[in-house]
């Protein structure tokens, strides 16, 4: 039973210092990336990635026209829905952090209009859910899309004005969510020294040390909320 307990809470800090080192790593390379080329390469991200959603639906589409298959396969379909909330995502995280000027005007504007196309962006999910011809306009809204940020017309991309209460009721959740994940660890291990039986009793630099490193990540996420599931391999 304790051999047990021991080889759990060893890989438990095992994997917390690996994030923790990984991260300090990832973040040590990123902080010497020039602003301006952070900027370019977000956006030549974002580009890709609305490439790779359009050419997905346009082949997938082409075979199904040619009739070599009867419909755009669940499993493709699944893998767009992802790639596009793994895009809108970006847009109003990484990129918005890598074009910020430091003029609060500027950087404001760019966040709403980023909010606006990330919006935009994932309702498509639910067209990719209806299926049928909304395929097509997901590819071609896609298409389109690419061109107008080729273009640098983020505004025209998105669709209506933008919603000032729902983005302060969206900033607060964000808020309430983080301070959670930071409160969690160690109010965790609290609890589990605090129990009268507790098994974990004589595990107390384990359990108090692990606790730790996991909030230590967490402030790594607070500063690049990416930073887990870039350094975990992608499933």
């Amino acid at each position: 039973m304790h051999s047990a307990m021991w080889i759990v809470a060893c890989a438990m800090l095992g994997r917390a210092v690996y994030l923790l080192v990984m991260g300090v790593i990832r973040f040590e390379i990123l902080s010497s990336v020039p602003r301006e080329s952070g900027g370019v390469m977000s956006t030549a991200l974002i580009q890709d990635r609305l490439l790779v959603i359009a050419y997905t639906l346009h082949w997938n589409l082409a075979t199904v026209k040619s009739g070599k298959q009867a419909s755009v396969p669940g499993s493709v379909r699944a893998q767009v829905i992802k790639d596009i909330a793994k895009t809108a995502d970006f847009i109003k995280g990484p990129w918005v952090r890598s074009v910020r000027t430091g003029y609060k005007q500027t950087d404001e504007k760019v966040e709403r209009t980023a909010l606006a196309v990330a919006e935009k962006i994932r309702s498509w999910q639910a067209l990719m859910v209806f299926g049928g011809r909304n395929l097509e306009v997901v590819c071609d809204e896609c298409a389109r899309v690419y061109l107008l940020t080729v273009d640098g017309d983020w505004a025209a991309i998105s669709a209506g004005p933008y919603n000032r209460k729902k983005a302060w009721l969206s900033h607060v959740g964000k808020v309430v969510r983080k301070l959670l994940a930071l409160s969690i660890p160690g109010f965790s291990a609290w609890i589990i020294m605090s129990l009268p039986f507790s098994p974990f009793i004589g595990y107390r630099p384990i359990v108090v040390g692990t606790a730790i490193l996991v909030t230590l990540v967490e402030l790594l996420a607070l500063v690049d909320p990416d930073i887990v599931s870039s350094i975990l391999p992608s499933a």
